[in-house]
C-alpha cells in the first residue's frame, strides 16, 4: 500500500476514534488535519506544565531514524478533565509542505484513563476498516503487539502506540516513519529514561 493511501486509512481511522471516543459534540467547526498549517505561534510556555515532550526523544534520535535532518516543534501544554498534555511533531524541510516524521503526545497525567480511552477507540476504529465494502482487506494494516517496557506498551501499525509508566501515557504516531514494534520499543524506553 502506498504512504498517501497509508495515509488516507489513518486519517478515517483518526476520525472514528474522535467521533468513537466522544471527540466531536458536532458543535463548533470540525477538527483541522494534523499539520493543515504550521504550528500556532501564538503559544505561549507554560512554566506549570509537569514536562516538555520534545524533551523525551530529540530531534537528532528521530533523524536517524528518518535518514534526513528534522527538527521538534513543540505545541505546547493543554489540559483537558484530568490530563495535562504537551505534544511534540518531528518535520523535516517545509512543515507547511511535509507529512510529520513523528507525532508524540505525552499525558503528564491522567494517562491510566487515556489508555483505556484509546484502547475502546482502537477498537471501534478496527471494526469500522473491517466492514466489507469494497474487496479489500484492511487486516494487515492492523499489526498489534504488546511491547515489555514500562507498565504497558503497545505497537499499532497504523493506529498510535502507546507505552504507559504511573499515571504518565506516551501515545506516538509514525506518520512518515517506518518502525516497527523493535523500533518502537526503543524509542518508549529512550523517553522512559528521560521521564526522571
Amino acid at each position: 500500500m502506498s504512504r498517501r493511501a497509508t495515509a488516507a486509512w489513518a486519517a478515517v481511522v483518526l476520525a472514528a476514534i474522535q467521533v468513537g471516543c466522544g471527540g466531536d459534540d458536532g458543535d463548533g467547526p470540525p477538527a483541522a488535519a494534523p499539520h493543515a498549517e504550521a504550528p500556532p505561534s501564538a503559544v505561549e510556555a507554560d512554566p506549570t506544565a509537569p514536562g516538555d515532550a520534545c524533551e523525551l526523544i530529540t530531534a537528532e534520535e528521530v533523524a536517524a531514524l528518518a535518514g534526513t535532518a528534522v527538527r521538534a516543534v513543540e505545541w505546547g501544554t493543554e489540559r483537558t478533565g484530568r490530563s495535562t498534555v504537551t505534544e511534540c511533531w518531528y518535520e523535516g524541510g517545509d512543515p507547511a509542505a511535509s507529512t510529520p516524521y513523528l507525532h508524540t503526545t505525552v499525558y503528564w497525567s491522567g494517562g491510566a484513563e487515556e489508555w483505556r480511552s484509546s484502547a475502546r477507540g482502537a477498537q471501534v476504529a478496527e471494526g469500522m476498516l473491517n466492514e466489507p465494502d469494497d474487496g479489500y482487506d484492511p487486516s494487515s494494516l492492523f499489526e498489534t503487539r504488546r511491547v515489555d517496557v514500562g507498565d504497558r506498551a503497545i505497537f499499532r501499525a497504523l493506529l498510535p502506540s502507546h507505552v504507559l509508566q504511573g499515571d504518565v501515557l506516551i501515545e506516538m504516531e509514525f506518520p512518515a516513519l517506518d518502525v516497527d514494534a523493535q523500533g518502537f520499543e526503543g524509542l518508549a524506553r529512550t523517553a522512559l529514561a528521560r521521564l526522571g
